[in-house]
């Protein structure tokens, strides 16, 4: 079974196989979406050209909205203590 992550691009992402974004140079934002039960960390890219491709990914295998599943940011736990 592939691992899915969530590649995100603007104020979308999408859930996709792991080997699928292997091409794409992406770092862990900090966010996290739950779909359909679990967890997943948000990916972005780093560059551009990356970005590009991560949204290549968006259009093939569909998106949601970043908004309508975070449920918890790296920056907002920081920010309560």
């Amino acid at each position: 079974m592939q691992q899915k992550i969530a590649v995100g691009v603007g104020y979308n992402f999408a859930l996709v196989d792991s080997e699928k974004a292997a091409h794409i140079d992406l770092t862990k934002t900090g966010v996290y979406v739950k779909v359909d039960g679990v967890d997943y960390p948000l990916y972005k890219a780093t560059t551009y050209e990356g970005s590009r491709k991560a949204d290549d990914l968006l259009d093939r295998y569909g998106e949601y909205s970043i908004n309508d599943y975070m449920i918890k940011s790296k920056l907002q736990e920081g920010k309560s203590r």
